[in-house]
């Protein structure tokens, strides 16, 4: 479940954007100046922002780029939201780091579809794509979280890329050997264990926003926290 954060100040805005989003299944985080929109982005990682120009306390603008600056928040795409319509000020957003941008008063059908567009374009593209702050790059086998990267071997790195990429569904250990080691004949399904136990403790260490939980005689789910 994509969890979006809309710093947005008008309260019927935020209560309409609310109701649309959780009927597309995602999760909102709201905060009502750009200050409170900073922290929140930085702290929570959310998979996209939806950003009025207008706030109370400075520009969306503004917020932008801070966020561009911040290495923790840099990668997380942003829609501006905003009733000036002028070109100037849709070239000035994207110029400024936003990936998209959307006038006011506009149809939460339209925003809907425009932020699975962009979660689509910014999140799983090629070879790289970025989860709740953590880096993914399936070219070079690379995983960098904060900064740090993280270690797995070969295979270890495919199990848990396949997992990154497939959160909230249920696999059982022959579906995971399948999907991973397509001759998986001569791999043991208590392979799959280890290494379960393994990215749990990965996730501890490094304190990431997942858990893989145990469905009893199903398997494995690998979720996103909120």
């Amino acid at each position: 479940m994509p969890t979006i954060l809309l710093i947005e100040d008008e309260a019927p805005i935020r209560e309409m954007l609310k109701f649309s989003l959780e009927l597309g299944q995602m999760a909102l985080i709201e905060a009502i100046d750009g200050k409170q929109g900073i922290e929140l982005a930085t702290k929570k990682q959310p998979d996209l922002i939806l950003l009025d120009w207008m706030l109370p306390d400075q520009s969306g603008i503004e917020v932008i780029k801070t966020l561009r600056r911040q290495a923790d928040t840099q990668h997380i795409p942003i829609i501006m939201l905003t009733a000036m319509a002028e070109e100037e000020h849709k070239i000035r957003s994207l110029s400024t780091g936003a990936d998209d941008y959307v006038v006011k008063p506009f149809s939460p059908l339209e925003l809907m579809a425009r932020i699975k567009a962009v979660l689509r374009r910014t999140q799983y593209s090629s070879n790289q794509f970025v989860i709740k702050g953590l880096s993914v790059d399936l070219l070079n086998r690379k995983l960098v979280f904060q900064g740090t990267a993280i270690k797995l071997s070969t295979l270890e790195f495919a199990l848990f890329a396949f997992l990154l990429q497939n959160p909230g569904r249920i696999y059982s250990r022959d579906q995971l050997l399948s999907r991973v080691w397509p001759d998986s004949k001569f791999v043991n399904d208590r392979t799959i264990d280890a290494y379960i136990k393994k990215f749990r403790s990965i996730i501890k260490q490094y304190t990431l926003p997942f858990t893989i939980e145990t469905e009893r005689g199903l398997g494995y789910q690998f979720t996103v926290e909120n």
